[in-house]
């Protein structure tokens, strides 16, 4: 595994999270840049020519070592044990009677531990079996991803992760309690506040006008562990302005400036669901030809024009007092194209206005899931 996976890996998931907190302001938000980033990596395997070119660029891939989103998966996979479950899966759904190039499904067999299945898309019952697979990967968090297909489309690509993290600090359910959110500087809303006092990595950046704390989840190692970052702005602040702090070297430095405080913690529970048309951000991000009959799928269609007709993700990310429940599921469709420390005072870390939530490797810098919570009572 390489630095370099992971710089391309969080470099892109920054990209796509920028734009995606940008266009969601005011809104409760859940995304999995890196299901993103794996499930587009298999597509970009798949094309050429300009094709590929923009979806490398996209993906922040310059000087490729071919490895990066495997690369990643291992992180993943290599994270699950007894304290911390978190997995993934890749699935190839092919349409009855598409004879796909062999070479590609043969990649995604090797390099994606990818399942390969026939179905008849355009049908209830195709998209049921593509359902039922998704739901069985994310534990039942994710349903109905794909719907609405059309006979014309040839294959969808999908990526599955799902996470359970318990805290290595547990919050007291007794101590839970409804309290005032500053959903603005107008807006006060109800919300059901979590509670302790313990001991968490924490900086506080007055002149960046925002604090920031890790609670950590229970691991076996420090190779395999995670942790939840809050950033939490100023009150009355924008929290999508503060993004930028989830940049791969900016959030090495906090993580690294950070040092264990006694923090007095006030928490909202809070589940949030999401559901994400990709496709703008990804021609933001410059793709443009694979969307119309500039498209170059020949590594996966052969001669046969094709282009991506959806890029869609669904998330879910539930916080309460014993830990976290993640899940997502991010599919790309292809259709036939014809023309188209000491003791001390505890400080006060206070989430009762809208903040950024992200669940964050340290080992590698990999973001998992981020997001902005606006109004936990949403």
């Amino acid at each position: 595994m390489s630095q370099q996976s992971f710089t391309t890996a969080s470099n892109f998931g920054h990209s796509l999270t920028s734009l995606y907190l940008s266009s969601n302001e005011g809104k409760n938000s859940a995304i999995s840049p890196i299901s993103v980033f794996i499930c587009m990596y298999m597509l970009k395997h798949g094309a050429n020519g300009v094709t590929k070119a923009e979806l490398e660029k996209a993906l922040s891939i310059e000087d490729s070592n071919g490895q990066e989103a495997q690369d990643v998966i291992k992180v993943l996979t290599q994270s699950s044990n007894s304290q911390f479950t978190l997995t993934t899966a890749n699935g190839l759904f092919l349409q009855v009677k598409f004879d796909p190039v062999a070479e590609y499904v043969k990649y995604l067999k090797k390099n994606f531990s990818a399942h390969v299945q026939t179905v008849a898309f355009g049908t209830s019952a195709g998209e049921k079996i593509v359902n039922d697979w998704v739901e069985k990967e994310t534990n039942g968090k994710i349903k109905d991803l794909v719907k609405g297909t059309q006979k014309d489309t040839v294959l969808a690509l999908i990526n599955a992760v799902y996470m359970k993290g318990k805290w290595q600090q547990p919050f007291k359910k007794s101590s839970t309690r409804d309290d005032n959110f500053h959903v603005s500087s107008t807006k006060t809303v109800k919300a059901p506040f979590m509670h302790q006092q313990s001991n968490f990595l924490y900086i506080s950046k007055d002149e960046e006008n925002f604090a920031l704390a890790f609670l950590p989840y229970r691991a076996q190692s420090a190779d395999t562990a995670w942790v939840m970052g809050i950033i939490l702005p100023k009150m009355g602040s924008n929290p999508s302005d503060f993004v930028k702090f989830l940049e791969f070297e900016s959030l090495k430095n906090l993580y690294t400036q950070s040092s264990r405080t006694l923090l007095n913690v006030k928490l909202p529970k809070v589940k949030v669901e999401a559901t994400i048309d990709l496709i703008p951000f990804f021609q933001k991000l410059g793709v443009r030809a694979a969307f119309g009959t500039g498209a170059d799928f020949s590594g996966i269609s052969g001669n046969e024009a094709t282009c991506v007709s959806a890029i869609l993700q669904k998330c879910f990310v539930d916080i309460d007092e014993e830990g976290t429940e993640a899940a997502a599921a991010t599919v790309v469709m292809i259709q036939r194209c014809a023309l188209m420390l000491p003791r001390e005072s505890p400080v006060n870390f206070h989430v009762t206005s809208p903040y950024i939530y992200f669940i964050y490797h340290p080992k590698s810098g990999i973001v998992l899931f981020s997001g902005v919570v606006s109004n936990p009572s949403a």
